[in-house]
């Protein structure tokens, strides 16, 4: 007879248990015991945050706890089950072209029991377009003879309290200019509330608010349309105009006897950023009174420039370049003077020159008064004059030993600064006398060798007369010199990545979307920081666009915004072309100034396929001083 032994029974039934537990665990979640973590991820068609009725689960999406990961059902829910009693941060990972409606990540508290309601919301992203228009008889529909508004400003903001305003603090989600027709296009916008505000370009008129409903749908149409009316606004008209002259003396004042300068050629051009679009607005040539000017313009960023075959050869524009770069207010009418010098019949005089000054011998520039007060400024900025030896006895009375030539050499010169015939700022290129880079430099070096005296070598002296002697002829000066400034600091996503952005030896490096690269420096050599510099550019060059990748480059202004220098289009994509692009720098006018400039780099995405990168294998700065 068979006979059940009782221990070899409960092996048996405990081995049946655990078959039991294996097939029904794998059969998908089920009821946890001990501690857990459970919720869904649905589709959030209104953005709220909340699953309301009829809204469906989304299967398919990676949820993570610490090193767990699950995937939601077809109801769109999952489950952690056995967690121990701990803190853990939980992951939602978006389905390719959906956003999140709802944080992706939480921290949930887990003791001996599943805690359920972790839910996760995900909705597709949506796109407000339409037409902004002239509303002339204001009844907000576009009728005929209604034309679109090029350049309106277009916001989406967050309507957080639901009441259709714009209320203090409201999110601003998306922004754009209408084009030439009036068209515009916000793309990627979550479901929910909005408030939409068009405003004519320069601020002009009352601005249009439209309240909006965002409503994100699986099946496609998540495009909404919203045409926005804007009433008719009075517009001052705005001008800009002076003369052009001969600053002989290029102190940038219009003095009594200084010449204007006829047939020189003008052209306006939209300004950085401006509303107006890019390229001519207008043109003109003075008159013979140096006379030009431009009327009826709209309130908006412009740029003047110079043709500079237009001036006489060799002459320099004694302002400040970042002068010829303004804006216009609403019916304002600036006035603004060029002026243009020879450097040198302005500076220098020679030192037989000065002599024939003081002693008022042959035809004379100056008046007594004149010398006088030019002497007065040379002594103040100099420990030479009169510490050492007065000017006029270094000038005049002293013999010819090195170091008394050398003073002479000097006195010529510290008159020549004291009168402005030679500028401090003014660059100048003489290797085999001295490094400095600028008059000032040069004349700081002489008046080290010159004080305490009898503290140098004959050769040193010799060094010194022959240099002060070559910037009183006139010698060394080196205008419409051209640079190049290396890149001396950049960085990436955290990373230095200065070497890989190097002209020579470099890599490149490869930008992802909204991941932008910063180049905060650039070395300037030997150069001094008050060289002027004239046309700064920015030159970058990429090696490859991919996926519909454009390159949109960026200047940081001193009080943190930013202004666009320029968008490109690569004629390929997914190619190696090594192709150089050039931007013309904003508001930078010293070599200092360009020394402290920040260029950012962005990756813009074409298509929306969110998959656009670009190499970058070289950036650096060209300019003439």
């Amino acid at each position: 007879m068979f006979r059940f032994n009782s221990s070899r029974l409960l092996l048996l039934m405990g081995l049946l248990m655990l078959i039991v537990a294996w097939l029904l665990g794998g059969a998908g979640p089920v009821a946890a015991t001990g501690g857990g973590i459970a919720g869904t991820v649905f589709f959030d068609g209104n953005g709220n945050g909340v699953r309301d009725a009829g809204e469906p689960g989304l299967p398919g999406v990676t949820v993570q706890v610490g090193t767990l990961t699950a995937t939601t059902d077809a109801n769109g829910a999952y489950l952690f089950a056995g967690l121990a009693p701990s803190t853990y941060t939980v992951v939602q990972t978006d389905l390719p072209g959906y956003l999140s409606t709802t944080p992706n990540t939480l921290i949930v508290g887990v003791t001996n029991a599943v805690v359920n309601n972790v839910h996760f919301g995900d909705a597709l992203p949506l796109n407000l377009t339409g037409v902004v228009f002239d509303d002339r008889n204001g009844n907000g529909n576009q009728d005929l003879l209604e034309p679109g508004v090029q350049g309106a400003v277009v916001e989406v903001f967050a309507d957080a309290n639901g009441n259709g305003q714009i209320d203090p603090g409201e999110q601003l989600l998306g922004s754009t200019l209408s084009d030439n027709q009036g068209n515009y296009l916000i793309p990627g916008l979550k479901p929910g509330p909005r408030v939409v505000r068009g405003q004519r370009p320069g601020g002009l008129g009352e601005p249009t608010h439209a309240p909006i409903s965002l409503i994100s749908s699986q099946t496609g149409g998540n495009t909404r349309l919203l045409n926005l009316g804007l009433l008719p606004a009075t517009v001052e008209p705005a001008g800009v105009g002076g003369v052009v002259w001969n600053d002989a003396d290029g102190d940038e004042v219009v003095d009594g006897g200084e010449a204007p300068l006829a047939g020189v050629r003008l052209t306006l051009l939209w300004g950085p950023g401006a509303i107006g679009g890019v390229g001519v607005v207008a043109t003109a040539v003075t008159d013979g009174q140096g006379r030009y000017g431009w009327d009826g313009l709209a309130p908006d960023s412009y740029q003047v420039t110079v043709d500079a075959a237009s001036v006489p050869a060799g002459w320099l524009f004694s302002g400040d370049p970042v002068a010829l770069t303004f804006g216009l207010a609403n019916g304002e009418h600036k006035t603004l003077n060029l002026g243009y010098y020879d450097p040198l019949l302005v500076a220098p005089l020679r030192l037989s020159q000065w002599k024939k000054e003081f002693r008022g011998s042959g035809r004379t520039q100056y008046t007594a008064a004149e010398l006088d007060g030019f002497r007065q400024t040379a002594e103040r900025e100099s420990v030479v004059f009169p510490e050492v030896v007065p000017l006029l006895d270094a000038l005049l009375r002293f013999g010819h030993r090195d170091e008394e030539g050398a003073r002479k050499q000097y006195a010529a010169l510290r008159l020549n600064l004291a009168s402005r015939r030679l500028l401090p700022g003014t660059p100048i290129r003489l290797p085999e006398l001295t490094t400095a880079t600028t008059v000032g430099q040069a004349a700081a070096e002489l008046e080290g060798i010159l004080y305490p005296p009898s503290a140098q070598t004959r050769e040193t002296y010799r060094r010194a007369e022959a240099l002060a002697d070559a910037l009183n002829n006139g010698k060394g000066i080196g205008y419409n010199l051209s640079g190049t400034g290396r890149l001396a600091q950049a960085t990436y996503n955290g990373n230095n990545v200065t070497t890989a952005l190097q002209t020579i030896g470099g890599g490149s490096v490869d930008m992802q979307l909204d991941k932008p690269i910063h180049l905060q420096r650039w070395s300037l050599g030997a150069l001094s920081g008050d060289i002027n510099v004239f046309d700064p550019q920015v030159r970058i060059r990429v090696q490859a666009f991919y996926d519909g990748a454009l390159l949109e480059v960026r200047q940081r202004l001193a009080d943190g915004s930013e202004v666009s220098l320029g968008v490109v289009t690569p004629a390929f994509w997914n190619k190696d072309i090594r192709a150089t692009y050039t931007f013309d720098l904003w508001r930078v006018s010293s070599a200092a100034d360009l020394a402290g400039t920040e260029v950012r780099l962005y990756v813009l995405d074409r298509d929306g396929r969110h998959k656009a990168h670009i190499k970058v294998d070289m950036a650096e700065v060209v300019f003439r001083y």
